[in-house]
């Protein structure tokens, strides 16, 4: 751990994780964010540059895109009925019309920062 304090790469990631957890209203993305940072203290752990990367996209995505993404990942009932109302809103009437206007749009960012 001390030599990871003393690594400029690690500090920079560190700060820059502090400074996305102090910008969120989100306990989940505080989770999220702690964990891409403890993943980075194990000794297999991927390289700094790897580790930013994923904290940048993570930065530019909603916590509803980070929703979409983990149910793509891995379709599982449980979460989907934790998250119905985001990843399976009512088919009825203009609601239905903008949920599927803002599905196209999450899908559409996501190929813009290449996660799709």
């Amino acid at each position: 751990m001390k030599d990871k304090l003393s690594d400029e790469g690690f500090t920079e990631l560190v700060e820059k994780t502090l400074l996305q957890a102090a910008r969120t209203s989100s306990d989940r993305r505080r989770e999220h964010l702690a964990s891409l940072l403890a993943s980075s203290l194990a000794p297999d752990a991927i390289e700094h540059a790897e580790t930013t990367h994923l904290l940048r996209i993570l930065s530019e995505l909603t916590d509803v895109e980070v929703i979409f993404l983990r149910y793509e990942v891995r379709m599982d009932r449980e979460f989907l009925e934790q998250h119905r109302r985001i990843l399976a809103p009512d088919s009825v009437g203009a609601a239905h019309t903008h949920s599927r206007a803002l599905e196209k749009s999450y899908i559409q960012h996501f190929v813009m920062l290449g996660t799709a």
